[in-house]
């Protein structure tokens, strides 16, 4: 019996389930797109791992793939035969650039579960998305921080809003011009160009804090073949 995304979300403790933390609910529209082909899926990148929960639930989700994981910390204690876990700072420009240009795979999936914060989401994006494959989905989550007033404590520092809100991730992604204020034009130019289409999964949720408008949002961006 096949066992979905949101099961495996709920059993280790991952907030993209329906139980656990801010209970997203992410993992139902992922499950939504990508149940055909995980037999498929052969290179997962998320960033930041916290407790490992979520690359518990990717190794059972995806049984032929290699699950890769960034932090800022060492998490090696979660590798294992298809869990490998990398130290990297998505807010350092230098060290997205290194990895970017040093990393030999070209992922499948690829899942932004980081900062959270505008320029870490969107530079991120600028050096990662030429690591997916074409066809392949990228994934920003908690976009809610997009909708928080400037200032807004999120993990330990001040999110930058600016007063129109145009320099939000989710403002950047419903554009669908993909001209973002971090990012170099040849990156914006890159993107302009290999962007497939967007999907934005917005619905109301009491469990988040009202800081974010009681919002769970996450996207997910596919690359053109």
């Amino acid at each position: 019996m096949e066992i979905n995304l949101t099961t495996l979300a709920n059993k280790y403790g991952s907030d993209k389930g329906t139980t656990q933390g801010s209970c997203h609910g992410f993992s139902n529209i992922y499950d939504e797109y990508l149940s055909t082909q995980k037999n498929k899926i052969f290179n997962v990148l998320e960033i930041v791992i916290n407790n490992g929960s979520s690359l518990k639930m990717w190794y059972n989700y995806f049984p032929n793939a290699i699950i890769h994981g960034l932090d800022i910390d060492n998490k090696s204690q979660y590798n294992n035969d298809r869990i490998k876990c990398t130290i990297l700072d998505q807010s350092n420009e230098e060290q997205l650039k290194q990895f970017s240009e040093t990393v030999k795979i070209q992922y499948d999936f690829i899942i932004d579960d980081g900062s959270h914060h505008m320029r870490d989401q969107q530079i991120t994006f600028g050096y990662l998305f030429k690591l997916l494959k074409p066809g392949g989905i990228y994934v920003i989550e908690d976009l809610h921080t997009s909708l928080c007033d400037n200032g807004t404590n999120v993990y330990g520092r001040p999110v930058e809003i600016y007063n129109d809100c145009s320099n939000t991730t989710y403002n950047y992604l419903q554009k669908k011009t993909y001209d973002s204020v971090y990012l170099s034009q040849e990156q914006n130019n890159y993107l302009q160009n290999s962007i497939d289409k967007v999907l934005l999964y917005k619905r109301p949720n009491d469990k988040v804090p009202v800081d974010y408008k009681g919002m769970s949002i996450t996207s997910l961006i596919w690359k053109k073949y």
